[in-house]
């Protein structure tokens, strides 16, 4: 049985859509007074917009990395990163939000 993907999005549009629906309302409700920025960056096609329907079958999907003051890193990471974990939904326009990344420390998403 052939597994049936949901419509095709280019991969900035999809983190967009992942940080704006997802991350970002979960940051305002429990880190209401930090401040951060989001961004995709790194290597691949999506980053670059030449993702096509192909570029699904592999290191694709929705992500975000976000970035905090160095001086509150130590007292929220790891919090932010268990709220992540806890609290996502499991996909954004039908792709999981949940996956083990090799290039992130502990995998967790």
């Amino acid at each position: 049985m052939k597994e049936t993907l949901p419509p095709f999005i280019k991969g900035m549009d999809l983190c967009e859509r992942f940080y704006n629906e997802a991350v970002r309302p979960l940051l305002d409700d429990q880190f209401r007074e930090l401040r951060h920025s989001a961004a995709r960056i790194g290597r691949g096609s999506d980053v670059l917009g030449f993702d096509t329907e192909q570029s699904r079958d592999h290191d694709w999907g929705p992500k975000v990395m976000i970035f905090v003051d160095e001086e509150e890193f130590d007292g929220v990471h790891k919090a932010i990163s268990e709220l992540m974990g806890d609290k996502l939904p499991f996909a954004i326009a039908g792709y999981p939000t949940h996956f083990a990344d090799p290039h992130v420390s502990g995998g967790v998403l």
